[in-house]
């Protein structure tokens, strides 16, 4: 009885076959003779076929029916993985590829399949997983090795990839496919190591400019005083609020600035002066940036106009040069041409920094000194700075000392970054400036800044 109900059903499986081939292909099933047996290697080239031809979903049909008739014919199942796959399935056809790879580890198309899926999907540290699998079980063969490279470039593992290829070289060295990705790859490396030392560099700018390169908007809040007691008392007084916004082309800062000034016998003014200031840092390459500004006040603690414009080039060896202006509008224009030699050695920064204007008795100049040294994270350091001669720069430049030619100053700053994201500074400088023809004056300006940076 046994013998008789699997006749029975193996009938029914040939005649089910025969169906499949005349509904799925009557081309194909044509080239099967009425007096040949079909047998589920038939059906399962017939669905490899179909995959083939892009028919992805006709193949597994076919390879569905094959495994309702044997489970274990991995081919089949790794076929439907594959077309999964194919078709962007990539959770269904992980399923089928594992159940393959559960029963028989070594299986070599199921291992190539599950790392092209790996690959495709973006799980670069699977594919590598099952690349040494196949390796494993299949190291006569090149192909898991050269899968594995792949893998590693993706993973940005360049290093590792090299290795990978390195291996192949090694099993077959007159190997020309893989010379020549060896030769791709340690170009590509060669290339991201001149790009990590690019950005690097540039980052060691951050002492000087840390909203370039944090690529995080911030608030900040400031505070600035100038005081002096000659010829008579004065104690002017800065807040700031403003927000940064960091783009794709660089940050975007705006500011208002509101200042009250002390008076010897008169007080401090009855209203604070306004400003608004809008300020940007436009980064154009990994050798050229820029700084420019605007401000605009109708108050009397500040010019009415204040704008510049620099332009930074990084050179080579650590050197760094720019050129620009500085405006200022009181009752009249007033432009100073500035630049600098900036040298990064080691932690250490040193910036020359010229200023030189137009006076009636003919041109003038001025010069600064910076250095600074910076620590371990960004925008942590600590700096000094001497100089001769006028800063007209400064945000609360006042009418009564435009140009102070014969002066010294020096000071200090220091930087410090809390919390992940704060950063604190704050400086002095100590200016001694002759503000009239003999007449000297010791001048004191401080300065702190909170900035508070945006995840």
């Amino acid at each position: 009885m046994g013998t008789f109900l699997s006749k029975v059903k193996y009938s029914l499986f040939i005649v089910t076959g025969l169906l499949l081939l005349f509904n799925i292909n009557t081309g194909n099933a044509s080239s099967f003779h009425s007096s040949d047996t079909v047998t589920v290697e038939d059906l399962f080239h017939l669905a490899r076929q179909r995959a083939y031809d892009g028919e992805t979903e006709k193949a597994r049909e076919i390879a569905y029916n094959v495994l309702e008739n044997n489970q274990d014919f991995h081919d089949a199942r790794v076929l439907v993985g594959i077309t999964l796959s194919w078709d962007g399935h990539y959770d269904s056809a992980r399923v089928q590829l594992k159940h393959v790879l559960d029963a028989h580890t070594a299986h070599f198309d199921a291992l190539n399949a599950i790392i092209n899926l790996e690959l495709w999907d973006g799980n670069y540290e699977e594919a590598v997983k099952y690349c040494n699998m196949g390796i494993d079980y299949h190291y006569e063969t090149t192909r898991f090795l050269f899968m594995k490279a792949r893998a590693l470039r993706l993973a940005c593992q360049l290093p590792l990839a090299i290795i990978a290829v390195e291996q192949v070289l090694d099993l077959y060295p007159g190997h020309r496919e893989a010379q020549f990705l060896l030769a791709w790859y340690k170009m590509l490396y060669n290339r991201s190591i001149l790009e990590l030392f690019e950005h690097n560099f540039l980052k060691m700018h951050s002492g000087m400019h840390p909203e370039l390169f944090r690529e995080r908007s911030y608030f900040l809040a400031e505070y600035h005083g100038d005081f002096h007691d000659s010829p008579y008392e004065r104690r002017w007084h800065m807040g700031s609020a403003g927000y940064s916004h960091y783009t794709p082309y660089g940050p975007v800062t705006a500011k208002i600035n509101f200042a009250q000034t002390y008076f010897d016998g008169r007080g401090l003014t009855r209203y604070p002066s306004f400003q608004y200031e809008l300020e940007t840092y436009p980064v154009f390459s990994p050798q050229y940036y820029a700084y420019a500004s605007y401000a605009y006040s109708g108050g009397s603690n500040f010019p009415r106009h204040r704008g510049g414009f620099e332009l930074f080039r990084n050179l080579p060896r650590g050197f760094e040069t720019s050129l620009g202006f500085r405006y200022i509008y009181w009752d009249e224009n007033f432009f100073f041409y500035t630049g600098s030699i900036g040298l990064y050695h080691g932690n250490y920064w040193f910036s020359l920094r010229p200023y030189i204007f137009k006076e009636n008795s003919g041109i003038s100049h001025s010069v600064h000194l910076n250095v600074r040294r910076y620590m371990a994270k960004d925008g942590d350091f600590a700096g000094i700075t001497i100089g001769r001669g006028a800063v007209p720069d400064e945000t609360y430049a006042a009418p009564d000392r435009k140009i102070y030619l014969n002066s010294w100053t020096a000071g200090g700053e220091l930087s410090k970054t809390f919390m992940s994201d704060y950063l604190f500074r704050a400086g002095i400088r100590y200016a001694y400036e002759e503000y009239q023809t003999g007449s000297y004056r010791g001048r004191i300006i401080v300065h702190a800044v909170l900035r508070y940076y945006l995840n």
